[in-house]
């Protein structure tokens, strides 16, 4: 008969690998659920298209502006909250929450806007026109404006497509005014979901 192999975001990348070889690629499921699936899979061809840079822990460490957009990095992203304690506190990172709760970070970031999924996504269009018209009366996009060293940070926590979306347009406006490629990093439920996702042909 027919065999059909469901990996997991939980197991490394090497082991769903191997069973999607073993099944062959037509028979097997990431293991993702699908509202999460596609918005990591939106998040994965924009970054193998060249679209951003996708920085390191030790990288985002050397950080001076951070806007994390829809995440709770204590909850969902422990080793980014503390990646975004370490820029604070080393490079003096000026970090700006947009979200339903602040987590361990609004000890110490310069705003927090709380809101409902819709009006995140909202405010982050509104970021990326602050960022389009360089008039500098939007204090989150000033801030990524003048930083050397800006990132943009969001999560698939609310399974809302307009905040990934919106997030886009604050790296494609930032990339738009600097020239280089804006560094975007995006916090999954699991250790792997993006490396498994990378697996999946039907995206």
């Amino acid at each position: 008969g027919k065999l059909a192999a469901v990996g997991s975001p939980r197991a490394s990348l090497e082991s769903n690998f191997a069973l999607r070889t073993l099944a062959g690629a037509e028979s097997f499921c990431t293991g993702v659920a699908e509202p999460e699936r596609r918005l990591v899979g939106r998040f994965a061809d924009a970054a193998l298209a060249g679209a951003f840079h996708v920085p390191t822990l030790q990288e985002i460490e050397g950080c001076d502006a951070i806007l994390v957009l829809g995440a709770d990095l204590t909850h969902e992203a422990p080793l980014l909250d503390l990646a975004l304690f370490r820029a604070h506190a080393g490079a003096g990172a000026t970090i700006h929450l947009v979200g339903l709760r602040t987590g361990r970070v609004g000890g110490f970031a310069a705003s927090f806007e709380s809101g409902d999924p819709n009006s995140i996504a909202t405010r982050g269009r509104a970021i990326a026109a602050g960022l389009r018209a360089d008039d500098g009366e939007d204090r989150v996009a000033a801030a990524l404006a003048a930083a050397q060293r800006p990132l943009v940070i969001t999560g698939t926590q609310h399974r809302y497509v307009e905040i990934l979306e919106a997030a886009v347009a604050i790296v494609e406006a930032l990339r738009a005014r600097n020239g280089t490629d804006p560094w975007f990093a995006m916090a999954v439920s699991e250790a792997n979901t993006l490396g498994v996702e990378l697996l999946d042909d039907r995206r």
